[in-house]
């Protein structure tokens, strides 16, 4: 009861701040300021109606931004032309959103152009200032504002046409300016036109992505312009599936910082040590002192102490979405964002005497942010970095789960990262190095000993380290037993559907290794296939290996197709019988730039083993390197559908098992292929590979090894 007392108390406090910040929060109507350079758009040029989508054609997009007496002022003007019914639905309403706390927004005009004559939509519009959070879900709270506008009488062949000015830039920027803008949609515009303005004796640096287009520099007795006019331009489309750093449109950024270092000069008084520490986090640091004997144990206690006990919730008011909260104020209160908790985690630890600096990352560009010209607005992330033992770590204080002794610690591998230390010039290369070692080790073991009339049993025991450790402990947290029981069972349904859990799953968390191992127990009811007559087959899929084996579902393309990295999987497959069996070894090695494969298949007595290995090498493909990749995936998936089939015609004999393959393009799932087809082939000695295609999952057991590792 007191926990839910708590959390409504925390939401009181939330709404109450964001209440406070809305109060005045609305908009006025007025004609654009002066400086406006007005632009009027090409009302009868014709639609290009073989590339519209979403039923709009974008006559005019208009960008003016201007910084000028410490205040930057931001300039849209919209014309667009309603083509179908689809178009009417995404013209009849407008969304305008800004930030109450140092925004305000001016509305010039909302107009409706309909045969000649011009209407004023403003008069009948209905009109609400809506505060929706849509960063709720992330647990993150900008209260921000928005204004909606819904249009009466919005017809097929209107043209809708607006504009507006947003005038304030967050206080936390020092007056600086910094823009990341769009030159290209995935519809097609007519003119697309931006200027950007600041007092003719400060520096604005651009640089322009993916276009040939280039600005022209205009500068005037008071003023230096940038301007960019695209007329026509097309409608960019591009094959999804790409990895998180790819963004294909054309663009410009600008900035008025000249170098990284100006970046870290701005973050570090941001992100400034804050003394004095309050009674109770000085209390906290003491505790861990006492608990913990060494740098290296200090190091992990404070970490666990911030990514579990501070719970993650950003309330990213002004300038709070850059600014972090003083860490005894993160500590009293028991929440924070990445910032608030990184900037906590640093100070605990020099507190103790440890080195350690926040480091700002980017989540989705990671190495590719090198690409971009410096601007603390290209960062969306802040970790740790912790300077011990002649190596630096990295850590996320907001990563939750994580266990382990600090040799054995996930790092945070975002590639690249500004450290935020006083004389930091350039990005970081902040990448750690792989261990050749997985994430996740399989070991399946099928029991066949009862013969074909009777079910198969199969246990599973899965080793689980650093990050895929992390994650499993997160599930456990949110799931049921018998939830996570049913999840488990789920996983194999799909390839053995008369699967049934012969006993409870158990599982052993070695927290100072942070390993897991979860053991599994099934009985397959349907694990032998009646193929007719004495024919008895069965397939033995790695749904684990398949997953991995990603492919791309729109293959042309001019984008690279993106992977899930890094990713290491080892998986041991062994089926038992006492009898033994007749299959000859086969070994299959498969590598690109983009990952490597091994496959081995041996026996032993009355095992056969089937040994896998996949390990990703990139997070992408580029579209000349596609055709090669997808070859390599699909000789992969057609080896590793293995099959075993026993004939059972002699009930005084053991059942005899056959291996091998069908002539190319057969198999016992292929279509227009028979099973009396089939039975004549595995009469004949040979027997196919199906073509099931399941995909999940990934792991890993010592490399070339096809023995348990305990």
């Amino acid at each position: 009861m007191k926990d839910g007392i708590v959390g409504w108390g925390r939401v009181l406090l939330i709404w109450c701040l964001l209440a406070g910040l809305a109060h005045g929060a609305s908009y006025t109507v007025a004609p654009a300021a002066g400086w406006v350079d007005f632009q009027v758009a090409a009302m009868e040029a014709s639609t290009p109606d073989n590339d519209i989508s979403s039923g709009v054609y974008y006559l005019l997009l208009d960008r003016q931004i201007r910084k000028e007496n410490g205040e930057t002022s931001d300039y849209r003007h919209q014309v667009k032309r309603v083509v179908n019914q689809q178009g009417v639905d995404r013209s009849a309403a407008l969304s305008i959103d800004f930030d109450p706390g140092y925004q305000t927004l001016v509305l010039h005009n909302v107009t409706r152009h309909r045969d000649g004559e011009v209407s004023d939509l403003l008069k009948t519009s209905d009109v609400k200032l809506l505060h929706r959070e849509e960063e709720m879900e992330y647990r993150i709270y900008n209260g921000m504002r928005t204004l909606n506008l819904i249009f009466k009488d919005v017809r097929v062949g209107d043209t809708v046409e607006y504009s507006y000015t947003i005038t304030g830039e967050n206080p936390s920027f020092y007056g600086k300016l910094y823009r990341f803008l769009y030159l290209g949609w995935s519809v097609p515009v007519h003119t697309f036109r931006i200027r950007i303005s600041v007092p003719r004796g400060e520096p604005l640096y651009h640089k322009v992505f993916n276009s040939n287009a280039t600005p022209t520099e205009i500068v005037d007795t008071s003023m230096r312009h940038l301007e960019l006019s695209l007329s026509p331009v097309p409608g960019y489309r591009f094959a999804g599936e790409t990895p998180g750093w790819n963004d294909p449109y054309p663009a410009i950024q600008v900035s008025q910082d000249a170098s990284w270092e100006d970046v870290v000069t701005w973050a570090v008084k941001h992100h400034r040590r804050i003394i004095p520490l309050s009674p109770g986090l000085r209390e906290r640091i003491e505790s861990i002192k006492q608990r913990a004997k060494t740098p290296e144990e200090r190091i992990v206690h404070a970490l666990e102490f911030v990514q579990d006990e501070i719970r993650y919730l950003g309330i990213e008011i002004g300038e709070g979405s850059y600014v972090p909260t003083d860490p005894s104020v993160i500590h009293e209160r028991r929440f924070g964002d990445c910032k608030d908790k990184s900037l906590l985690y640093c100070t605990m630890l020099q507190e103790m005497g440890i080195k350690a600096w926040p480091v700002l990352v980017s989540t989705w560009e990671r190495d590719k942010v090198v690409r971009r010209i410096p601007s603390p607005a290209v960062f969306n992330h802040v970790i740790t970095a912790v300077a011990h033992g002649g190596r630096l770590y990295l850590f996320d204080p907001t990563a939750t789960h994580e266990r382990g002794r600090l040799d054995v610690r996930v790092q945070a591998n975002y590639d690249r990262g500004l450290i935020l230390r006083t004389g930091e010039v350039a990005l970081t290369r902040i990448s750690q190095p792989r261990k050749n070692t997985p994430d996740r080790q399989v070991f399946m073991n099928f029991d066949l000993a009862r013969g074909v009339d009777e079910p198969a049993r199969l246990t599973v025991r899965t080793i689980m380290t650093r990050r895929v450790a992390n994650d499993f402990r997160y599930s456990l947290e949110k799931k049921s037993r018998s939830g996570m029981e049913e999840h488990l069972r789920d996983y194999y349904t799909s390839v053995y559907s008369g699967i049934d859990v012969e006993k409870p799953f158990e599982v052993s968390d070695d927290e100072m290794k942070n390993e897991i191992i979860l053991a599994e127990h099934y009985i397959i009811r349907d694990f032998w296939e009646h193929e007719g007559g004495s024919i008895y087959g069965a397939d033995l899929y790695p749904r684990e290996v398949g997953g991995c084996l990603d492919t791309p579902r729109v293959v042309k393309r001019d984008v690279p197709f993106g992977l899930t990295h890094p990713t290491h999987l080892r998986l041991l497959a062994t089926c038992t019988r006492p009898s033994g069996w007749d299959v000859p070894p086969e070994k299959l090695h498969k590598e690109n730039k983009a990952m490597a494969f091994d496959y081995n298949v041996t026996t032993s007595g009355d095992k056969l083993m089937l040994y896998y290995d996949y390990r990703s090498i990139s997070d992408h493909v580029p579209p000349e390197d596609l055709p090669g990749y997808i070859k390599d995936v699909d000789m992969i998936r057609d080896t590793i559908d293995f099959s075993i089939v026993v004939s059972t015609a002699d009930e005084e004999e053991e059942p005899h098992f056959f291996w091998g393959r069908l002539p190319e393009g057969v198999g016992p799932f292929s279509a227009g292929v028979g099973v009396g087809a089939v039975i004549s082939f595995v009469l004949a000695g040979i027997v196919g590979r199906g073509r099931r295609r399941c995909r999940t999952g990934e792991g890993s057991i010592e490399a070339g090894s096809l023995t348990e590792v305990s």
